[in-house]
């Protein structure tokens, strides 16, 4: 739980980079997030995905999952899905399939093993994606999967 009187909406949802830079979608104040990432990193450090919900007029519960955050040149676009099984890889940007790889999402979802998902915290398995969120950058959530009915990597950009 965290008191954070000046953010404005009834949810947020935010990206914590590396260097401890926050970066949010919503229209929010500046610094309006700090009470609730200062909650989030008694716990874990940056980088890392949150989310926040709105218990009463100023009180907030907010929760993270850790992420990659990869820098991806020459990926043009807004959203990214990789999918990797033992029988194929198929690539789509801003839903549409693109023909070749990108090499920073492979080795963040090999560095789970053979069969993983990289994701976007909160999505699927089998439509997971990661959104970009500053040039280049691309946050991922990365684990294991068990099984050989699922897609073995997923990403989504911000």
């Amino acid at each position: 739980m965290a008191e954070a009187p000046a953010l404005t909406g009834d949810s947020v949802a935010f990206v914590a980079l590396p260097d401890g830079t926050l970066v949010v979608d919503e229209d929010e104040p500046d610094d309006s997030l700090a009470p609730l990432a200062d909650a989030i990193e008694t716990s874990i450090r940056p980088p890392y995905r949150a989310e926040g919900v709105r218990q009463g007029r100023a009180r907030w519960s907010v929760g993270a999952v850790r992420i990659t955050v990869v820098e991806a040149p020459g990926v043009d676009g807004e959203e990214a899905e990789l999918v990797t099984n033992a029988e194929s890889s198929t690539l789509t940007i801003d839903g549409r399939p693109v023909y070749g790889s990108v090499p920073a999402f492979e080795r963040a979802g090999e560095a789970h093993g053979s069969t993983y998902v990289v994701a976007q915290s909160g999505s699927t398995a089998s439509s997971g994606r990661s959104r970009r969120c500053l040039c280049r950058r691309w946050p991922l959530q990365a684990q294991t999967l068990q099984g050989s009915d699922f897609p073995a990597f997923a990403a989504r950009s911000v």
